[in-house]
């Protein structure tokens, strides 16, 4: 079932960067060596991440959850290494925090918020 209506340009947003993080992982345990000792975990989490993303496109209400789960989990990591980070990796931290915050709290009010009306 289709949801998220007023959201239409978030969530293409949030789908194109699933795929593109999800083609980048692909190619980076394929082509490349550096990460050789985790390479299944990659494979695996890159095609998760394209079919999140290919949802995403769909608006699916799983697709929207997970995602809007791993904004969440990126968010409060971001938060913690601010805390670490020096100079203008503070900012860098705070920004990435307030906007994958912003995403998670939409997504959470797409999946749970009232209908109108």
């Amino acid at each position: 079932m289709a949801a998220a209506v007023r959201y239409t340009g978030l969530f293409r947003t949030a789908a194109v960067v699933c795929i593109v993080f999800g083609v980048f992982w692909i190619a980076d345990a394929t082509l490349l060596d550096r990460f050789a000792p985790v390479r299944p975990y990659l494979v695996g989490g890159g095609i998760a991440a394209i079919f999140v993303g290919l949802f995403l496109f769909k608006r699916r209400k799983f697709a929207i959850a997970i995602s809007g789960a791993g904004a969440a989990v990126v968010a409060v990591s971001s938060i913690f290494f601010a805390t670490l980070a020096k100079g203008p990796g503070v900012l860098a931290m705070g920004l990435l925090a307030i906007g994958t915050g912003l995403y998670a709290a939409i997504a959470a009010r797409v999946l749970f918020g009232r209908e109108p009306g």
